[in-house]
């Protein structure tokens, strides 16, 4: 036991082999190569002999050379660009909505220095950091009042806790969702201290089911977009304008947890039943709110729109400030509000948009490009294929769009290979995998990544 253990480097002796190897910011992995030697340790100690243990954990130079191996090649201590070649738009594990870069320009200009966050200029007295967004959104939306928070599930908990603790809520079974991170509704009404009233069934809810269940107990109803699922067949529902009307008659607000909006309005044909946040606010609807890194195409937050005397109760509730949004995305939000501002170049200005609205025929002239500039070794296949690209991040699961894609397939060598080889790339490029072939659908592709994208498949296919 002694010889082996004699034989383990100290991490001070693997920081020194890994900064010989030309691995930079070694400290920063530390608590990992701590780690490792204490799986090396446990290995040793459940192994019957010697002789169990791999060849390079017998030696103090094995064990040094499968360090260098295991830190060169881990994953980044940084975020890392991608070509995100899997047609989902919004794909949360790949951060959602992607920036314009000219509203990064302006951002960069605006934080690298110090700026009028909290200062009016003209009175040289102290602003509010919300002005300026607000302002924005009311104009854009028409909603009397908005204000803004780091990310909608605290929209949806923030708003249930300003004005519905204590009370009852109205909400249809068929809305009692679960988003990602086990985020979910009767979740929230716990934390909240709102009593949940379930309402109708899964598939069918009437508005006689809201009305028989109303009691003077009765504080709101809240509507929620079901987002990443949808129900086929015997369903109904009942539609925000119809919950409103109804609520109003009988003096209690409606909430709408919508989820994903945009002030845009597609004219992709499969997208153009997506309303607008202007005809959601149109229906009188008395809160709602949704993400900012959805649909809208900006960066991480949640937007809450509605009447003026409910947004001051959550304005004035003492959790406002623990989920108010930070000044580096609050000026990516500016930047990404004030490009709605003008909707005949916005798709050009928001990436999201612009993928979104991008035609079969444009992408499949992408691939036919692609194609025809790489040459492929003897046991490669590249093949043009259609293909159904989806919006992703949790909105309008029931739409696909039309799209294309570039078919990788070797004879000898797995798709699950062939991608782990791609995403080993700089940048890395995720695909999908479909039977033992791994697609690359480029709606998703930025056209500035085209010839990355090339000189990395060429590299691969040429062998």
């Amino acid at each position: 036991m002694f010889s082996w253990y004699h034989n383990l480097p100290s991490i001070q002796e693997i920081e020194l082999t890994l900064s010989q190897a030309g691995l930079t910011n070694v400290k920063l992995q530390r608590r990992q190569i701590e780690a490792w030697l204490d799986d090396l340790r446990l290995n040793y100690n459940q192994c019957s002999s010697e002789s169990g243990l791999p060849e390079w954990m017998c030696s103090r130079t094995g064990i040094l050379s499968q360090a260098k191996k295991r830190f060169t090649q881990r994953k980044p201590t940084q975020l890392s660009p991608v070509i995100n070649a899997t047609g989902v738009v919004l794909h949360t594990n790949l951060g959602r909505a992607p920036l314009g870069e000219e509203h990064l320009a302006h951002a960069i200009l605006s934080l690298s220095q110090y700026s009028d966050l909290e200062l009016d200029l003209a009175s040289g007295e102290r602003g509010q950091r919300m002005d300026r967004i607000e302002s924005l959104l009311c104009n854009l939306s028409r909603a009397e009042s908005a204000i803004v928070v780091n990310n909608n599930a605290a929209a949806v908990f923030l708003m249930m806790k300003a004005l519905c603790e204590g009370g009852e809520v109205l909400v249809s079974r068929g809305e009692l969702v679960e988003i990602g991170g086990s985020f979910r509704i009767p979740d929230i009404f716990r934390e909240a201290g709102a009593k949940l009233i379930e309402v109708g069934t899964t598939n069918r809810t009437r508005l006689s089911d809201y009305q028989n269940s109303l009691s003077e107990r009765t504080i709101a109803v809240l509507k929620v977009h079901p987002s990443n699922y949808y129900i086929q067949g015997f369903t109904e529902e009942v539609s925000l304008n119809e919950l409103v009307k109804w609520s109003k008659t009988v003096e209690i607000p409606t909430l709408y947890d919508w989820g994903s909006g945009t002030f845009y309005r597609f004219q992709q044909p499969e997208l153009q039943h997506v309303p607008t946040v202007q005809q959601e606010i149109a229906t009188k609807v008395d809160m709602m709110c949704f993400s900012g890194d959805k649909l809208l195409g900006g960066p991480q937050a949640g937007i809450v729109l509605g009447r003026k005397i409910l947004l001051e109760k959550i304005r004035n509730h003492p959790l406002y400030r623990t989920v108010r949004l930070d000044k580096a995305s609050l000026c990516l939000l500016e930047q990404t509000l004030t490009a709605y501002g003008n909707m005949s170049n916005v798709v050009q200005k928001i990436p999201t948009l612009e993928f979104l609205e991008r035609t079969k025929e444009e992408i499949l002239g992408y691939v036919i490009d692609l194609h025809s500039k790489i040459s492929i070794g003897p046991e490669w296949k590249l093949t043009v294929h259609e293909n159904e690209s989806m919006a992703g991040g949790g909105g309008i699961p029931e739409v696909k769009l039309p799209s294309a894609a570039l078919c990788l397939h070797h004879k000898k060598i797995s798709a699950m290979e062939i991608h782990q080889r791609l995403r080993s790339r700089s940048p890395a490029i995720v695909g999908v995998i479909r039977k033992d072939n791994v697609l690359l659908d480029l709606r998703t592709v930025m056209k500035s990544q085209l010839n990355s994208l090339r000189e990395s498949l060429q590299s691969l296919v040429s062998v």
